[in-house]
């Protein structure tokens, strides 16, 4: 029976490790940073990964670690080393103006994840997504 359970537990490890989610590429144009009451602001349009998004078995896991690994690459930038914490808005921005730019008032906000600068890294502190 020990050799068992010894093989379920090894098994669910190595499904979990073998399942992390990785996060998404995104377009530069795709991402918006600001400062705010000493805050960072970062927005992500998803609109262009969409349908593989969508597709996804586990959405928003794929989200959360897209937001994830963009929350750590601009806090690890030299302008916002001061910044303890940042709110990332992952967003649908469904149209374009006639310049090409995002129309954000057909903007469909997907929640947000906030992380902070902890010594440990850059942890999330409060997930508000609501994919559903």
């Amino acid at each position: 029976m020990r050799h068992l359970l010894r093989w379920i537990v090894a098994s669910a490890t190595a499904a979990e490790a073998q399942g992390a989610t990785s996060g998404l590429t995104l377009d530069e144009k795709d991402q918006a940073a600001a400062v705010r009451d000493d805050k960072l602001i970062i927005l992500l349009n998803f609109q262009n990964v969409r349908d593989g998004l969508e597709r996804s078995p586990d959405s928003t896991a794929v989200v959360v670690a897209t937001s994830a690994q963009y929350a750590k690459a601009y806090l690890a930038k030299p302008e916002y080393k001061q910044i303890k914490q940042t709110t990332v808005y992952p967003v649908f921005i469904q149209s374009m103006d006639e310049y090409r730019n995002a129309n954000f008032a057909g903007m469909k906000r997907l929640g947000t994840i906030t992380f902070e600068r902890t010594d440990s890294g850059v942890l999330i502190s409060d997930n508000k997504l609501m994919l559903h």
